[in-house]
């Protein structure tokens, strides 16, 4: 969907997102769905060494397809990476921490 501007579009989707709040929340809207994966990685991963500075925290790299549902890569403030696989229920298979003298 295209918008002619950047603040339509943002005005567009969150007027979607009011509209709908209770669907999110009640994971009755497929198109968008909350993911539980925080419990799935280490504290540590979360946070600058450091820095209390919460805002720093991870940035979400991309989502693929995989075999088994779909595979979230997320870098770490620290350059540390988190692979992270979710079955076709969105409900998380396998986690681990790739340092960052590992990571690509």
């Amino acid at each position: 969907m295209w918008y002619s501007s950047l603040a339509e579009g943002q005005a567009k989707v969150l007027g979607m997102l009011d509209r709908e709040r209770g669907n999110v929340s009640s994971s009755k809207l497929d198109s968008l769905r909350e993911i539980e994966i925080g419990k799935s990685l280490p504290f540590t991963f979360y946070s600058l060494d450091g820095n209390s500075n919460f805002m720093l925290g991870p940035k979400l790299r991309e989502v693929l397809p995989a075999d088994r549902g779909w595979e979230v890569t997320l870098d770490g403030p620290n350059r540390d990476r988190a692979i992270v696989l979710l079955n076709d229920n969105y409900d998380v298979i396998s986690s681990k921490v790739v340092p960052r003298d590992q990571a690509p």
